[in-house]
């Protein structure tokens, strides 16, 4: 049952009803943690010296998972790139934990990560290279999802 198993909302075949959820400073921490295990990704498959650290821009939607105590689905922007992530957590007043550490990128992202020839990786990286173009320069898209 999707409503008791930790499966996270986007892999879970049954339907979930979800609930906006205003965004708040508080929600903020959860955003930023997102970022973070991205960068640790980005570290731990060590190209942080072809891809740029990410910095959380803002969250740009939270759903509470009607039914399920404390699952929230939470979306992402981030930058240089602006790539869009979302991924699930648990918790409540201020006291966030991210579920499953998968998190999807949602956004095109083209030749953002061509830098590496990681397919993990790929999604996440924003080529420290790319920072060096103009934006008539910029990478051209293509549809993507990362899990």
């Amino acid at each position: 049952d999707c409503k008791t198993l930790p499966i996270p909302p986007q892999y879970c075949l049954c339907e979930i009803t979800k609930e906006g959820v205003n965004i708040t400073e508080e929600h903020s921490s959860i955003g930023h943690s997102i970022v973070t295990l991205i960068n640790d990704r980005l570290k731990k498959a060590n190209v942080t010296s072809i891809c740029t650290e990410l910095k959380l821009d803002k969250v740009t939607q939270l759903d509470r998972m009607v039914g399920v105590r404390g699952l929230y689905e939470v979306t992402v922007q981030q930058q240089p790139s602006g790539g869009v992530f979302q991924t699930s957590v648990r918790g409540s007043n201020g006291n966030y934990s991210i579920v499953v550490p998968d998190v999807i990128r949602l956004d095109k992202y083209g030749k953002q990560g061509d830098c590496t020839k990681n397919n993990e990786i790929r999604p996440m990286c924003y080529c420290k290279s790319n920072l060096l173009q103009t934006p008539s320069e910029g990478p051209t898209t293509k549809s993507s999802i990362f899990a």
